[in-house]
């Protein structure tokens, strides 16, 4: 039964997923090309200073894509099972209805972070091409929290989707956002190194919502 879902889910997020894929290597190109131009113009050593010892980020093209990564396969996912009330069908299978909704978002939350992880190894290539490998930990450390605000945004986009009363649907908006852009408002490296097991925690706790929309969803609750 698992297998035919996982075969289900992955049909309806394949296009999504490998759009969103050849945006992160769009991203990637555009920032070796940047890099590329930076050392021609300013020097090898004004560039590194700049990027250095001004501790700016050289690969801000990535910010927002995890973020648009999961809402755009949170959407692929959920907006044809609610619009055609497959949704519904779906929780009839002979299975628990909770573990049902915990499998799907597992299935999406992992595109999300495969996607993020291709597109890192990518960037970390093209950082230890041009940096040490300290940059290196420093980039992955710096782009984890968007990683994370990737994930929130597909949670909070199923919940929005799944979720039936209103109030509730505008309510899970502002936290989603307030706490993504918590996450993406930082300009510079290493900014959450101490604090980011924390956000990790928040993250994957607000999966929980989907068990609440989930609920209400079911039982056809409408305030």
């Amino acid at each position: 039964m698992f297998k035919a879902l996982f075969f289900k889910e992955w049909l309806k997020i394949r296009w999504a997923g490998l759009i969103m894929l050849g945006l992160f290597f769009l991203a990637a190109a555009k920032t070796a090309l940047n890099i590329s131009y930076g050392i021609r113009i300013l020097g090898a050593n004004n560039f590194w200073g700049e990027i250095i010892l001004k501790n700016i980020p050289f690969f801000n093209d990535y910010l927002y894509l995890p973020v648009l990564t999961g809402i755009v396969i949170g959407i692929a996912q959920f907006f044809p099972e609610v619009t055609e009330s497959r949704l519904k069908l779906t929780l009839h299978l002979p299975l628990k209805e909770n573990n049902i909704l915990l499998y799907m978002a597992f299935i999406g939350a992992s595109a999300v972070l495969l996607i993020s992880a291709i597109s890192l190894f990518v960037m970390g290539l093209i950082s230890l091409t041009y940096f040490p490998s300290e940059v290196l930990w420093a980039m992955v450390s710096t782009s984890l929290p968007w990683v994370l605000a990737g994930l929130t945004g597909y949670f909070g986009t199923i919940a929005v989707f799944v979720e039936p009363i209103w109030f509730k649907r505008i309510f899970f908006i502002v936290v989603f956002i307030s706490f993504i852009q918590a996450l993406l408002e930082p300009s510079h490296l290493n900014f959450f190194q101490h604090s980011l097991p924390q956000f990790t925690i928040v993250t994957l706790l607000f999966s929980i919502a989907i068990l609440f929309s989930g609920h209400r969803f079911r039982k056809g609750v409408l305030k």
